[in-house]
C-alpha cells in the first residue's frame, strides 16, 4: 500500500497544480490541457510540495546564476517543439534526451532551452543539488493525462539525471527498447503479494531494464500482477519511464532506481523468477510474445 499511496499523493500534487491554472485559458485544442503561463519557483529541497512563484529568479538563488532568458514560444509553437523533439530523439540516443547529454550539457543550458517552451516549471535547490521540473502540454495519444514530465537534476555545472515520465510512444515500449539497446546489463522484479486496495487478486508489478553501460534504466510501472494461487504473474504493457545518467559515473542499479529509500527492494529476474536477462531478451525482443513473468508469491511481502 505505501507504493500505492505515493504515487496516488505525487498524481495528486502534479494534477492539482495542472488544475489551478485551467481557467486561465479560455480555449484549447483538442485533448490538450489549457496551456499554463510558465511558472518557476525556487524552494529549498528536499520538498514535496509545489509552489507556484512569479518567474523572475530571485538574485539571491546563487546556484542560479543570472542569465539572458530565450523567447518564449506561443502556445502552438510550444506543442511543435515538443513533439518535433519527441519525433526526432533517434537522432539523440539515450541517455541523451531532446539534445541534452548528462555528463556533458550545462545545466544553466539546459534549463533555459526548456523553459523556452515548457507549460509550466519548478525548480529547487539546496545541499549543492539543483532540481528542475518541466511539464509539456501534450495531446492525450501522447500522455494519457495530457503532459509529460522532464526532470532534470545537477550537483555540478552539467546534467547528472534526466528523468521522464508520462510518456506514451512505442520508441520505449519493451521491444523497441531491447531492439534498440540490446540485453541489459540486468533485469529486475518488485511485487507484492497481496494489497487489499486493488481488485482481488491484483498486485503491483514493476519491472525494470537497467542498462549499467549506457546509462538507461527503463521502468515499467503501470503493470498489474496477478495472483494465480501460488504463482504472481506480471505481463509489461505500457512505456517505461526512464532514468538517464552519463555512463562514466558507472552507477550501479541500487544508485538510480527509484522508490528505492521508501519501499521493499527489488530482486533480480534471476533470483525472483525461472528465466535469466538472456532468455528474457531472445524471448521478447521481437514483439511476438506478450512479455509475461511468473514469479512465486512466497519471496514476496504482503502491502
Amino acid at each position: 500500500m505505501k507504493f500505492k499511496i505515493f504515487m496516488l499523493f505525487s498524481l495528486s500534487v502534479i494534477l492539482l497544480n495542472a488544475c489551478s491554472d485551467a481557467n486561465q485559458s479560455a480555449t484549447s485544442a483538442p485533448n490538450l490541457l489549457p496551456m499554463m503561463s510558465p511558472t518557476l519557483s525556487i524552494t529549498p529541497l528536499p520538498t514535496q510540495t509545489i509552489y507556484p512563484t512569479p518567474t523572475s529568479v530571485p538574485s539571491t538563488a546563487t546556484l542560479f546564476p543570472p542569465f539572458t532568458p530565450l523567447p518564449k514560444l506561443s502556445k502552438d509553437d510550444s506543442l511543435a517543439r515538443t513533439l518535433d523533439l519527441l519525433n526526432a530523439n533517434s537522432s539523440c540516443a539515450l541517455p541523451c534526451w531532446w539534445n541534452i547529454v548528462p555528463g556533458k550539457t550545462n545545466m544553466r543550458v539546459a534549463m533555459n532551452e526548456l523553459l523556452s517552451f515548457v507549460s509550466k516549471a519548478t525548480m529547487g535547490s539546496g545541499n549543492g543539488v539543483v532540481v528542475g521540473e518541466f511539464l509539456y502540454l501534450v495531446p492525450k495519444s501522447i500522455s494519457s493525462i495530457g503532459f509529460i514530465d522532464v526532470t532534470l537534476t545537477s550537483r555540478s555545472d552539467t546534467v547528472d539525471q534526466i528523468d521522464v515520465a508520462n510518456l506514451n510512444s512505442w520508441k520505449y515500449q519493451l521491444p523497441s527498447l531491447l531492439q534498440t539497446y540490446g540485453m541489459p546489463t540486468s533485469v529486475w522484479l518488485r511485487t507484492y503479494k497481496s494489497d487489499y486496495r486493488m481488485p482481488q487478486n491484483t498486485v503491483p508489478f514493476l519491472v525494470a531494464l537497467f542498462y549499467q553501460e549506457k546509462g538507461i534504466l527503463a521502468m515499467f510501472g503501470e503493470t498489474n500482477g496477478q495472483v494465480l494461487g501460488a504463482t504472481i504473474r506480471g505481463c509489461i504493457v505500457g512505456t517505461a519511464g526512464l532514468t538517464l545518467w552519463s555512463p562514466a559515473q558507472n552507477l550501479n542499479f541500487d544508485d538510480v532506481s527509484t522508490w528505492k529509500d521508501y519501499y521493499d527492494p527489488y530482486m533480480t529476474l534471476e533470483d525472483a523468477s525461472e528465466i535469466d536477462v538472456e532468455t528474457f531478451y531472445e524471448r521478447y525482443k521481437s514483439g511476438d510474445t506478450l512479455p509475461c513473468i511468473d514469479t512465486p508469491a512466497e519471496l514476496w511481502p504482503d502491502q
